[in-house]
């Protein structure tokens, strides 16, 4: 394979996970509404750079522990984005139920604004 055919086909396959994970949370957010919606994008994105950011300080425990070197980050990189999701998910879930963001009834759009 060659280095060209290879960046290329890595880009293809992020642009195709960038865009399912915006379809995904875009369904997601029709379901739960806009502010679970944004909470759960937060939270993906603070797994991410959390992955990022202690995912090297976490390899040298994996590797003492018998992983083999060269999975070792990878396999860390996934520890952290899975606890902190797992995490995340908690804590909003405590804090917000689902029916609290939810409009009841039909929202009505009035041309008079504020609606008495």
């Amino acid at each position: 394979m060659t280095p060209v055919f290879a960046m290329s086909l890595a880009a293809f396959i992020a642009d195709g996970l960038a865009f399912g994970s915006v379809i995904v949370l875009a369904i997601y957010g029709f379901y739960q509404g806009i502010f679970q919606s944004t909470l759960a994008a937060m939270i993906i994105i603070s797994a991410t750079l959390g992955s990022v950011a202690l995912a090297p300080a976490m390899r040298p425990y994996l590797v003492s522990g018998g992983v083999a070197e060269s999975s070792a980050l990878p396999m860390a990189f996934f520890m952290v984005m899975l606890g902190v999701l797992v995490f995340g998910r908690l804590i909003v879930g405590a804090f917000v139920r689902s029916t609290d963001m939810r409009f009841h009834g039909t929202v009505v759009l009035s041309t008079s604004w504020p609606v008495r």
